[in-house]
């Protein structure tokens, strides 16, 4: 949501062009913004899922790590093959 604003802010003429529309615009992503957030605290009043909600970034960053060191090298590997 956050991309979608700021590629509307920055680059109108492509979005003018788009056949592609996001229904309900830029004030839309800020609904969905607010209800994320919404979700967020919810979860975060309850003990169990509190507990869930710390361990997020530690997985957010093993995911990305394993992304960058297991996936991109093959990635790349078929890019040259090619």
């Amino acid at each position: 949501m956050v991309c979608y604003i700021r590629y509307r802010k920055q680059q109108p003429e492509k979005h003018t062009a788009s056949t592609f529309k996001m229904p309900g615009g830029v004030w839309m992503s800020y609904i969905v913004l607010a209800f994320l957030f919404f979700a967020l605290v919810i979860l975060s009043l309850e003990p169990d899922t509190l507990k869930a909600l710390k361990i997020s970034p530690l997985w957010l960053l093993i995911l990305a790590v394993t992304y960058r060191v297991l996936y991109l090298p093959r990635v790349r590997k078929l890019q040259v093959e090619m």
